[in-house]
This record gives structure tokens, C-alpha cells and sequence, in this order.
């Protein structure tokens, strides 16, 4: 794993977190779920990026790229947590009326 895939992931998982106010502990094993799987479906990308989506056999013979099944399981799972999670489609946000200045079009 690279440190930067790990990083992005991390980041996804801290503004998650903070926009849903996530801080129970059934939500922080879902978000570890989440950025696990993330961190994997990063790795997979750059791999399949660099590779392409096929590679060759030892025998010559052109293949899918063995990591896209890995790929597709690891974006089911980020979005089997994402709907574990139960969010709502509108992150938390102050209570109250607009202010002032601020329109109910904008």
C-alpha cells in the first residue's frame, strides 16, 4: 500500500465523519470498513492505470487484468458500508433560519 492511496482514504473517511457526525463506536467500525476498502480500490486503480485494462498470459494470450474482479468487490464493499451507515443525502448542518443576507434560492 502506498502512503498516499492510504492517505486519500483517510481524508474521505475524516470528512465522512465530520459532515454526518459520526461518532459512535457501530459508525467507526463502518468508516474503518470504509477506508479499508478504499485504500484497496485505490491500490487497484493505479495498478489497472498502469497496467491496462488487459494484460498478456505467459502464453501470449490477452486477458481482463486479474486485479478487476479485486476492484469490483472492493467499490461493492465502499458502497455496502456507504449504505450501512444509513446517511442521510444532505450532510448535518446549523439549525436554524437563513441568515440575513443569505436566499432560499441560492
Amino acid at each position: 500500500m502506498t502512503a498516499k492511496n492510504k492517505k486519500k482514504a483517510r481524508q474521505k473517511r475524516l470528512e465522512l465523519q465530520k459532515a454526518y457526525a459520526i461518532t459512535d463506536e457501530g459508525g467507526e467500525n463502518i468508516l474503518s470498513v470504509f477506508e479499508s476498502a478504499l485504500v484497496t480500490v485505490y491500490e487497484c486503480e493505479d495498478a489497472v492505470t498502469k497496467d491496462g485494462l488487459k494484460v498478456t498470459d505467459r502464453w501470449g494470450q490477452v486477458k481482463p487484468h486479474p486485479l478487476l474482479p479485486v476492484l469490483r468487490d472492493a467499490r461493492a464493499q465502499v458502497l455496502a458500508s456507504l449504505k450501512a451507515l444509513n446517511l442521510d443525502l444532505e450532510p448535518l448542518k446549523s439549525v436554524g433560519r437563513p441568515g440575513l443576507y443569505e436566499s432560499e434560492d441560492d
